[in-house]
């Protein structure tokens, strides 16, 4: 399960429930108080997302459905507000890949094959 920072809370959503059913949850760990709380469901459930704080926001990314289909599909929760928002979809469906905000980008590292396939994007 993925996770992303943002001011000194660790986001943590989607993955899978007690049941292996492919969840929407969002878990939140914060720091300070050494607690862990849920936050507002996401739009639609995902297991192996890219997750990745930037702009005040976390952005989920890809990943698989319920039904164990790969999707271009991207998620932005806003904490200040507590919403979610369906942002730019990926130009290809994607899952179990990694991401890192640089200068305002993402880039989406995605490796089926031992082959390295970095995509510069902006989902906002």
């Amino acid at each position: 399960m993925l996770s992303a920072l943002n001011a000194n809370r660790i986001y943590t959503p989607g993955g899978y429930d007690a049941s292996r059913a492919t969840s929407a949850v969002l878990e939140v760990y914060d720091s300070a108080t050494d607690r862990w709380t849920a936050g507002p469901t996401m739009p639609e459930g995902r297991n192996h997302p890219c997750v990745v704080a930037g702009g005040g926001r976390l952005f989920v990314i890809g990943g698989y459905s319920a039904s164990n289909a790969a999707t271009a599909s991207t998620f932005a929760y806003d904490p200040s507000t507590q919403l979610w928002s369906t942002r730019r979809v990926m130009p290809v469906a994607r899952a179990a890949h990694a991401c890192v905000e640089l200068n305002g980008r993402v880039q989406l590292f995605h490796d089926p094959n031992f082959i390295l396939d970095e995509v510069p994007w902006r989902p906002q």
